[in-house]
């Protein structure tokens, strides 16, 4: 069970970063594996569509779990920056237990009068 999680864990880091690599926004010497380096490591990139993530990996041995941050509404002309965590405290908290982080931008935020079609 707990290397079945690793190994789904580790297809989503690799297929974000193979996303990330395939939009042409990083760099092909960006790493697969996540945790264990000593230090966090964070991996940002833009899709096709325009929407940029982030991942952050622990610097300790990675727990298998990553979680993916949903940020909510964003008013239109505000910043849109992609966030991984609501607060710094919850991201040290979590990064230092092993956990992995990620969380994304919209492409393009929208008004409430006129939704995505």
């Amino acid at each position: 069970m707990v290397r079945t999680k690793k190994l789904a864990g580790m297809a989503l880091v690799a297929g974000l970063v193979i996303g990330g690599l395939t939009a042409g926004s990083t760099t092909a010497s960006a790493a697969v594996t996540c945790g264990g380096s000593g230090a966090v490591t964070t991996l940002n990139g833009t899709l096709a569509d325009g929407a940029t993530y982030k991942i952050q990996c622990p610097s300790g041995t990675w727990n298998g779990t990553l979680f993916l941050y949903s940020h909510g509404y964003v008013v239109p002309g505000s910043a849109n920056p992609a966030q991984d965590v609501g607060d710094p405290v919850t991201g040290a908290y979590l990064l230092g237990n092993g956990y992995a982080l990620a969380g994304s931008s919209y492409a393009t935020p929208w008004a409430a009068s006129s939704p995505p079609g």
